[in-house]
């Protein structure tokens, strides 16, 4: 005869409660993934129909135009980079639903709150520096423009961002985790603006001295620092007298002064980083 007390079952109830809400608690959804990659000519659209993750699985390069909608969640698999050539419009919104994430396929934590498994392998991997190769304009239409994006987990050796002949906009945007924020280029002038950059091995933006990005309410480190909170120089020939401009940025919480003109004010505001390989500009170094 078969006894079982009243006891027993509660805490068998109890038991699997608890196991219950552990495993849901701790469980990381899974979505299917959009694949794409490879080239793009028309006008292509990245929207939210049918689910709202990407999965590049070969490097993207715009040849015309690429419009991502708001919420979508672009995720690289290893070492997988996009290339502009074109158009790049991804319009964002200020709230989590809405900001457009470009990320690691590794990465579990994006979008939040909850996250998503997109490889489906559950703790088996985790988001590093370098897992992707980051975002490339190259001789890109001017009117590409990025607001409201967040970037996460960028190239170990290069920049999650990079502008060659280009001049793209970047607003309300927030990068963490690369070598370099953004770098800057064969004469490139993009407008940064409002825009953090975060956690980067070097310094978060790098340039040419032929290149004039547009600083409005940047901001270098807030959680986590960079190696260095300063603009850096990219290896640059230097011929005759070069003038650097001011520069608005800010560190931290701490509006940078950078002296206009000067050179004096290059070594004073850490401009030198980044240049250390090019004997011709560090023979030139003030001595002051």
């Amino acid at each position: 005869m078969l006894s079982i007390s009243t006891r027993t079952i509660r805490d068998t109830v109890v038991v699997s409660l608890v196991s219950l809400f552990i495993g849901l608690s701790a469980a990381v959804p899974t979505n299917a993934a959009k694949t794409v990659g490879g080239d793009i000519y028309g006008h292509a659209i990245w929207d939210t129909v049918g689910g709202r993750i990407y999965e590049v699985t070969s490097n993207v390069a715009v040849h015309d135009t690429l419009e991502i909608n708001p919420g979508v969640v672009v995720k690289f698999d290893a070492d997988k980079l996009m290339i502009v050539y074109g158009l790049l419009i991804a319009e964002g919104g200020d709230h989590p639903d809405s900001t457009i994430y470009f990320s690691s396929i590794r990465d579990d934590n994006t979008p939040p709150p909850y996250g998503d498994d997109t490889n489906g392998d559950g703790i088996g991997t985790s988001p590093n520096l370098g897992d992707w190769g980051g975002i490339r304009f190259d001789e890109a239409d001017p009117n590409s423009h990025m607001i409201h994006c967040h970037l996460l987990y960028g190239p170990s050796n290069w920049s999650l961002l990079s502008c060659t002949s280009s001049s793209p906009t970047f607003e309300h945007c927030d990068l963490a985790t690369s070598y370099y924020g953004i770098t800057c280029s064969d004469a490139s002038s993009p407008t940064i603006s409002h825009t953090t950059v975060n956690d980067c091995s070097s310094v978060p933006i790098a340039l040419t001295l032929d290149s004039y990005p547009v600083l409005d309410g940047t901001t270098f480190g807030s959680a986590e620092d960079n190696g260095i909170d300063a603009l850096g120089l990219l290896a640059t020939d230097i011929y005759g007298d070069e003038v650097l401009e001011v520069r608005g940025t800010t560190v931290g919480e701490i509006q940078s002064r950078i002296s206009p003109t000067t050179r004096s004010g290059l070594r004073r505001s850490g401009w030198e980083e980044a240049s250390q390989s090019s004997p011709a500009w560090s023979s030139r170094l003030p001595t002051t």
